[in-house]
Formats: structure tokens, sequence, C-alpha cells
């Protein structure tokens, strides 16, 4: 694409990036504030608010690049956000 585009098109495209971001940092930064919205309107009062930046993926290690995770590994990372969610009092059961 890059060898069509002419530097006048390349310009007005880095430009329009600017005002309207797009690809897939611009997608987790929309998807995180949906999900901090949701988050933080379910949270309990007196818990700290849920920023944007704490949803937003960790650019990945050469460790994570590595393989792929095993069940039991998603398992325990899913284990680990929940009691995080619950020690920051986000995690409210249906009584509360």
């Amino acid at each position: 694409m890059a060898a069509e585009l002419t530097s006048e098109e390349l310009t007005e495209w880095a430009a329009f990036y600017e005002v309207e971001p797009f690809g897939t940092y611009a997608e987790h930064l929309r998807f995180a504030s949906i999900y901090a919205l949701i988050a933080n309107i379910h949270r309990k009062k007196g818990a700290r608010a849920v920023r944007i930046e704490d949803l937003m993926p960790k650019p990945p290690t050469e460790d994570r690049r590595a393989g792929r995770q095993s069940v039991e590994e998603q398992k325990s990372i899913f284990k680990g956000i929940a009691a995080w969610a619950k020690k920051q009092g986000l995690y409210k059961t249906r009584d509360q």
C-alpha cells in the first residue's frame, strides 16, 4: 500500500490519524473506556475508581511472546484479576 500512496496522501492519512486514531491501540483505548465506565458505575461506594490505564494491555514481553498460555495459566490469571477486583472493592454480590 505504501508504494501506491503519494507523499500528499500519506500526509493526509497522518493528519487524519491525529484527529481520529485507528488501529489496534485505538480499539484497546475505546474498549477500555467502555469497560472503565461500566466498572465505575457498578463499583462499591468509596472504592477507588477504575482508570482507563488500568485496563489497557501491557506490551508483550519476550517471555509472553515465547509460547501460548495453558488453560491452567489462564485460570491463574483470571483468579488474579478477580482477587484484584475484590481487593479494590470493584466486586460486589447481588445482595450488596
